[in-house]
């Protein structure tokens, strides 16, 4: 398409993350959203509420007719990702699908062979890959400031999403696929490289709500000896609290969220900065980072890719390698042992 004229945006799925992406959109001069597509009246009418008025459909392929419409967001749950994002590529049409891409390496397949023949663009919705603070983590970690391999110990838990489909094995897959495919994508793509293979138990705390092992502990071994150590629940009772973790340890030291009034070096200003410290034994030092909203980041760099102006930074093959990953973890949980990532096809 070209140029700097208004991209005319449709959305599939008007119930969830997509509230949240519109946000962002609206601020966006070169965006709109013309069109939208839910089975729930009262989502469309929400997200009316920030869009503006909005043309609804009731199908996928009447929102695809709509005149001079550039590009579809696919915000449906993930089991139902494929069959309208393959339509809008079909269509041509620029196509934003969220995280996890599919629920099934099948269902990936199909949509990326129509990413294939389409004149249009698709991107994956890993936040992440915008984040300055996952971004500073990475360029310690590749930089070798701690030595390698490292490991990228995680934890978090929490009680059930307030969708049940999150924790539905056939549809969201639980924490360790939906939640967890963000850490999958950025350490193929951004920290360690292909996966090796996966040991992890998994158990189902919530057997009154939740259709999945909600709970698990995971080790993902990486070819680059690296490793990927995560617990993590959505199977608590609801009103429960916990601790969250995230550090990096590696041969020469470690690397932690947050600076301490030693640590922040002159000039460092919390408003707009934030930072790690790396406690290498032969140079402890403080990693800064400005402040970005990365979800602010992603819809803004979209856009511009729907406009000519770039080519996606996660890629329908990139949502492909995290998917794999993903169902490697769900499978060693369900085996209670080991499963080579590879085997997943």
């Amino acid at each position: 398409m070209g140029g700097s004229r208004m991209v005319k945006i449709g959305i599939v799925g008007c119930g969830g993350i997509t509230n949240y992406h519109a946000t962002y959109l609206e601020k966006i001069p070169e965006a709109s959203v013309v069109a939208l597509c839910d089975l729930n009246p009262k989502a469309i009418e929400k997200m009316r509420q920030t869009v503006g008025p909005a043309t609804a459909y009731d199908s996928v392929e009447r929102l695809l007719d709509h005149d001079g419409l550039d590009a579809v967001m696919v915000g449906t749950p993930t089991h139902l990702h494929a069959e309208p994002a393959i339509a809008a590529l079909a269509a041509g049409k620029h196509t934003f699908v969220e995280k996890p891409i599919t629920r099934t390496m099948d269902q990936c397949d199909a949509l990326l062979a129509a990413a294939e023949k389409s004149s249009g663009t698709l991107t994956v919705g890993f936040v992440r890959r915008y984040d300055e603070d996952w971004g500073a983590m990475g360029r310690i970690v590749t930089e070798n400031r701690v030595g390698r391999p490292v490991i990228w110990r995680t934890m978090a838990g929490h009680g059930r999403p307030g969708l049940a489909w999150f924790n539905d094995i056939d549809q969201g897959g639980g924490p360790l696929m939906d939640g967890a495919v963000h850490n999958y994508d950025f350490m193929l793509q951004r920290m360690f490289g292909p996966a090796k293979r996966v040991l992890a138990v998994g158990v189902q705390w919530d057997t009154e709500t939740n259709r999945c092992l909600d709970t698990g502990s995971a080790i993902v071994e990486f070819e680059s000896g690296d490793q990927w150590v995560s617990v993590w629940s959505w199977g608590g009772r609801p009103g429960g609290t916990s601790a969250s973790h995230n550090d990096v340890i590696g041969p020469m030291g470690g690397v932690t969220k947050g600076l301490t009034d030693e640590q922040r070096p002159n000039g460092f200003d919390p408003k707009t900065q934030d930072g790690y410290f790396v406690g290498a034994a032969d140079n402890p030092h403080a990693e800064v980072f400005a402040k970005k909203d990365m979800f602010a980041e992603q819809m803004a760099y979209w856009v511009e890719t729907c406009q000519g102006k770039n080519q996606p930074i996660a890629t329908g093959q990139h949502g492909k390698q995290a998917l794999q990953l993903a169902l490697a973890v769900l499978e060693a949980m369900r085996r209670h042992g080991e499963v080579d990532v590879a085997s997943i096809t």
